[in-house]
Parts: structure tokens; C-alpha cells; sequence
């Protein structure tokens, strides 16, 4: 750092006064803001010392050099004039980006991450364009990916929209042309026909190329409320329990093409994807397995249900649609599968009202227990 004053500088640098002249004209040093306070002057005959403390937004050569410094002036009286003869620079804090003082450059990036936000409710691809680095990359919570065409394609097509958003908390440390921003903002919005509201923490990474910043590098994570939404209680595997068969009586009995002891999973993700499996835990043997019998697949396929799709929440009436894109059954795929949904502890029970295939009427229920991480 090469400040702009006599002699000896913070940084140890010794300038002569041609030197601080020739900088004076070079217009390196940029000079944005001044606080000056805490003046003292001591007099010895023809010697003066001069101290006081000042705040400073300044670039040098487009580096920030600015912070809380104290400075030393020593003045000589010639010939009736007080002249300066030398002064040194001490600096009160090493990181001026910790400082009570807000940089101009901590403005601006806090500014962009509104920016950010407004241009994702706005749809206007093109101011987030230049908020954007070309080489910009994005990991989001649920763990895709995104360059900086990607998400403006994202934007451009409607895939992804937002109806409101909110900027709760932003940081910035500056590390010379380097940023990092930490925060919290709220959103609701859609993201490629899914839900994707809720609270989301970023760490974004910024870097100043030719006087300007853009991100580069940009990670959320979903924050988890201390009350979390059905949703969100949904997301995970589940591991299955049991399965009863509801009786016009109100009595209830396991299905019988799954045995007493059938086995299962469903899982949702964050992406708003979801599978289940269902099945005998003793399914019938083939007696060749390269050359099945049509009996022998009929058993089976009546021995195990499975489909994949979306899903959607509609937490005021306790329901999850499901909607299958590949299924076991072919009539359940394109179709929404609505199961009213409630919690026990760490159980998920699944119960359902439908017609099925021969034209009669079914009621079920089906216990799920969530499933911990499994490591080998």
C-alpha cells in the first residue's frame, strides 16, 4: 500500500517529497471520503508535533487502502514559516474491511445482492446478466447446478419465478479485488413447476474485474425453520411399516398380495420428486429366470407396486399428491394420486380413498417410518 504522505507510511514505505508530489499527480490515489478528530499539538521552541486520528475511503491505483489511522506530523519554523519535515502512519485496525466504517465498496455489494433478488422477482434477465460473471457457477440447496446462461435461461422461460422475496441478513468481507457475501433471504417462488419457497442462507463470492463486481461463485442452503412446514417434515426416506386394508366394518386387515410382512420405501426429495415400492417380502420364485411363465409374471407384478413422479403439499388439508411418470400400474401414470398425510412421532401415515381398476372401492392406510442415514 503506498499511502500519500511524508516519509514513513503504515505499510514502512519512506517517501521524499518528490515522490509524495509525483503521486499527487499521477491521480492514483482516489480520495472518496475524510473524517479527521482527536488533533493535539505540542510545541518545543522551533519544533512542533502534531497528532490526530482520521477515517478514510480511499483506492490507490483501484485498491482499497482506506481505514482507521494515526498519524504523526513534525513540523520546523524557517525563516518565520512552520514547514513539514516528516510524519508516519500507524494504522489503528490491519483490516479496514472490519471496520465501523461501511466502504463504498461494501455499499455497492450489498446493493447487487438486492439487485440479485429484485432481478430473479422482476424476471428481467438482463440486469442479472450483469450482476453475473461469464464464468459464474451456482450450487443451490438441493443440489444442482447453474451456470450463468443456465440461470438466465431459467429466468428468460418463466422456468423459474419468484412473487416475493426478501433480503433479512447480508455481510461482506472484502479481501482486496475479492468479496465474500453471507446473508439469509426469504423467497416464494416456483422453480421448474415445483414449490421452492422458504429461507435460504448463500454464500456468494464476488470479484472486481475492471472497476466492477460480479459474482462468481454462489452456494444456498435451505434453512430449516424451528417449525417446519409439512413440506419440509416430508422430505427424506421412508421406510415401510405396514399396510392395512379398511373393512366396511371399520376393521382392517394387511394386503394380501403383499403378505403379512411386506416390505417398502418412499422417498421425497427437495426438488420435489418422489418413489415408492411395495412388495411381498417372499415373492414367488421363476423357475428359469432367463424364461419366465406368464403365470409366473403375473405373480410378480401382483406381488410389488412402484411408480416414480412429482409430487406437490397441500398442507392446509393434510394432503400430498402424488403424480406418477412411470408406474407399475399403467393407469396410474399422467393421474393424481391424493393420500391424506399425518405425522406420529417419526411415523408418516399415508391412508387414501380410490376406485381401482375392476371398478370397486378401496380404503387404506399405509405406516411409513422414516429412515436414518445409512453408512457401510
Amino acid at each position: 500500500m503506498r499511502k500519500i504522505t511524508p516519509n514513513i507510511d503504515d505499510d514502512g514505505f519512506v517517501l521524499t517529497k518528490q515522490q509524495i508530489l509525483d503521486e499527487f499527480k499521477s491521480g492514483n490515489d482516489s480520495i472518496t471520503s475524510y473524517k479527521r478528530q482527536d488533533d493535539k499539538v505540542r510545541l518545543f521552541g522551533d519544533t512542533a508535533m502534531m497528532t490526530y486520528r482520521y477515517q478514510t475511503e480511499e483506492t490507490y491505483k483501484g485498491h482499497e487502502v482506506g481505514g482507521d489511522l494515526r498519524l504523526t506530523r513534525i513540523f520546523a519554523k524557517r525563516n518565520g514559516r512552520w514547514v513539514m519535515v516528516g510524519a508516519q502512519d500507524t494504522r489503528v485496525n490491519p483490516q479496514p474491511d472490519f471496520t465501523s466504517l461501511s466502504s463504498n465498496d461494501e455499499l455497492a455489494l450489498k446493493q447487487l445482492e438486492q439487485d440479485w433478488l429484485d432481478s430473479y422477482r422482476e424476471g428481467d434477465a438482463e440486469k442479472m446478466s450483469k450482476i453475473l460473471a461469464d464464468d459464474f457457477v451456482g450450487r443451490w440447496g438441493d443440489g444442482s447446478t447453474q451456470t450463468k446462461e443456465e440461470q438466465l435461461k431459467a429466468i428468460r422461460t418463466g422456468a423459474e419465478k419468484h412473487s416475493a422475496n426478501q433480503l433479512v441478513e447480508c455481510n461482506v468481507r472484502i479481501y482486496g479485488d475479492t468479496a465474500v457475501v453471507t446473508g439469509i433471504n426469504t423467497e416464494q417462488s416456483i422453480l421448474a413447476g415445483r414449490d421452492g419457497s422458504g429461507t435460504v442462507s448463500f454464500t456468494d463470492v464476488f470479484v472486481k474485474r475492471h472497476g466492477h463486481w460480479q459474482v462468481v461463485a454462489s452456494e444456498t442452503k435451505r434453512v430449516r425453520s424451528s417449525n417446519p412446514s409439512a413440506r419440509d417434515r416430508l422430505i427424506g426416506t421412508w421406510k415401510l411399516v405396514s399396510t392395512d386394508a379398511i373393512l366396511t366394518d371399520g376393521s382392517s386387515k394387511p394386503f394380501p398380495e403383499y403378505g403379512l410382512h411386506p416390505v417398502g420405501y418412499l422417498m421425497y426429495d427437495a426438488t420435489g420428486h418422489m418413489c415408492v415400492t411395495l412388495a411381498n417380502a417372499n415373492p414367488p420364485h421363476w423357475a428359469d429366470p432367463a424364461k419366465p411363465t406368464d403365470a409366473e409374471r403375473a405373480l410378480t407384478h401382483e406381488a410389488m407396486e412402484a411408480y416414480c413422479g412429482t409430487y406437490e403439499v397441500r398442507e392446509k388439508e393434510s394432503q400430498v399428491i402424488h403424480r406418477p411418470e412411470l408406474a407399475e400400474w399403467p393407469h396410474y401414470i399422467g393421474s393424481d394420486q391424493v393420500r391424506n398425510f399425518r405425522f406420529e412421532g417419526n411415523r408418516l401415515i399415508l391412508s387414501l380413498e380410490e376406485t381401482v381398476p375392476n371398478g370397486g372401492w378401496r380404503r387404506s392406510r399405509i405406516t411409513w417410518e422414516r429412515v436414518e442415514a445409512y453408512y457401510q
